[in-house]
């Protein structure tokens, strides 16, 4: 097969390209004055969001839990059918209340933070230790999250889509 000078050169520019467009990695990313209080202010309103969800799920108050979720949720948990909608989360709760479910510990540690505009983005790691009838002794959980926000016109924020996951395979003893 037989390549013409022209298409030699074209793939020598695009390479070249290629190398010269791409950022060096160590090269920090710049962030201006007000993105990082934008950002700071952010995660300071979802670290005191993230407060009341954990403080009110350790008492347990579902209700004050379910007034932050919008009527449509979405929630996608290990090992467990997605719910969507307010009123499957509320048959979830009522189900840990049923089994006896207690927290003793659940933190949320955001990783980093976002907004769009009309949503929030939020991710981060979250440790969990709970009991129940079956399981008295309490079990720790650590895991990835990710939560959507609502930003409403008022300004509140409603979770409308999460998602969490293990680091671990709880089908496999730990050592």
């Amino acid at each position: 097969m037989k390549y013409s000078g022209s298409l030699f050169v074209a793939v020598i520019f695009s390479i070249s390209f290629l190398f010269l467009s791409c950022e060096n990695p160590k090269t920090e990313l710049k962030v201006s004055t007000s993105e990082k209080s934008d950002y700071t202010q952010l995660k300071t309103k979802i670290d005191k969001l993230n407060q009341i969800l954990e403080d009110a799920i350790l008492i347990p108050d579902y209700e004050k839990i379910l007034s932050y979720y919008t009527d449509n949720i979405v929630a996608m948990q290990e090992f467990n059918q997605t719910i969507k909608g307010k009123d499957k989360m509320k048959a979830l709760c009522d189900a840990r209340i049923n089994a006896g479910v207690k927290f003793h510990k659940f933190d949320f540690k955001i990783d980093t933070c976002w907004s769009n505009g009309s949503e929030v983005i939020e991710y981060g790691k979250i440790i969990i230790s709970s009991s129940s009838k079956e399981n008295p002794v309490p079990f720790e959980q650590t895991g990835g999250y990710c939560k959507i926000f609502e930003i409403k016109n008022d300004s509140t924020y409603l979770i409308k889509y999460m998602i969490a996951n293990l680091d671990f395979n709880p089908c496999v003893e730990k050592k």
